[in-house]
This record gives C-alpha cells, structure tokens and sequence, in this order.
C-alpha cells in the first residue's frame, strides 16, 4: 500500500512539475525547478536548456527572415509605384496626343485620383 501511494504522489508531482514547465515557456525555468525535474528523470534538465537555446536561436532567425522579407517587399512595392507614377502619365500623355482626348482625359483623371486616395489613405493610416 506503501508504494502505491509513493507512485499516485509521484505522477501528481510530475504533473505538477511539467505544468510549471510550460508555464515558463519563453525562458529558462528557475534552478530549483530543474533540479525537481532532474531528479524525476536524469537528463531532462540538460535536455530543456538545450531545447530553449536552440528554440531561441530558430526564433531570432525566423524573425531576421520575417524582417528581411518585408524590407524586399516594401522595396519592390517602391519600385512598381515608381513604375506606375512614372508610365501613367506618359500613356495619358501619348493618347492624348494622339487625337484621343476622351481616353487621355479619363486615364490622367483615374491615375491622378489613384495616386490622391492613395497619399490620404497612407495619411489616414499613418495617424492611426
């Protein structure tokens, strides 16, 4: 009976312990607590450093990725609307001077009230 209760009490106590666990998920959990689970299984406590170090290292390099993928997307956005602001009106130019005035009038107009909405809307978005 003895040594059915030492069990029942040592599954609470891991229970216990890898709840506190993964409560300290971000960071290393504090000395004591490593050594209550070094001594329910030998080697463990090495094994959640490691797994820690290593997860912190996968996380700085997802976010270099993450930051390095969003500078070449805001680039390449520049240089389509560089693109964009620099062909638009050449085409309104060319159509209107090519007897089209209708069609001149109406792609100048829209490409300027693109380019109006899209100054306010980085406005409005910028004071947000």
């Amino acid at each position: 009976m003895n040594n059915l209760n030492k069990i029942s009490r040592s599954k609470k106590n891991e229970k216990e312990l890898l709840k506190e666990l993964a409560l300290t998920f971000d960071s290393l959990p504090n000395p004591e607590l490593l050594e209550k689970i070094e001594l329910l299984a030998p080697g463990t406590a090495e094994q959640v450093i490691k797994n820690r170090i290593d997860e912190s290292k996968h996380r700085r390099e997802m976010e270099m990725w993450q930051q390095s993928m969003y500078w070449k997307c805001k680039g390449f956005g520049y240089l389509c609307s560089m693109a964009a602001t620099l062909i638009f009106p050449t085409l309104t130019f060319l159509l209107i001077k090519d007897n089209h005035p209708v069609a001149g009038s109406t792609f100048g107009s829209a490409t300027l009230i693109a380019v109006i909405s899209l100054f306010l809307n980085g406005a409005a978005n910028k004071s947000e």
